[in-house]
């Protein structure tokens, strides 16, 4: 997120016609239990695994995917709006400042 800050404030100075916004946004990719929590989340989603061999179990002390996997991610976009059709020429400079 700090790259992408620093590449917006570089594009606004690099191209002074263009408007730009940044967004930024934040999402859950499970609402599951897993081992790793401290503590119950409001927002739980009880899924649980059946076995014949075993009394059921939460999907998040079963599964090796969810353990591992992160239950929320923050990303962040710019947009442009230019009245002229440079927006490729932006689009390249974007991926410039983000590649280092």
């Amino acid at each position: 997120m700090r790259r992408t800050k620093v590449a917006f404030e570089n594009l606004g100075a690099d191209f002074p016609g263009v408007d730009f916004i940044i967004d930024y946004g934040s999402a859950s990719i499970h609402k599951q239990i897993v081992p790793a929590d401290d503590e119950e989340d409001s927002g739980w989603d009880p899924i649980y695994v059946a076995r014949r061999e075993a009394p059921p179990k939460p999907i998040g002390e079963v599964s090796k995917i969810l353990s591992v996997i992160p239950k929320k991610f923050r990303n962040v976009r710019v947009f442009a709006s230019s009245p002229t059709n440079n927006l490729p020429e932006i689009a390249a400079a974007m991926n410039r400042q983000m590649a280092g």
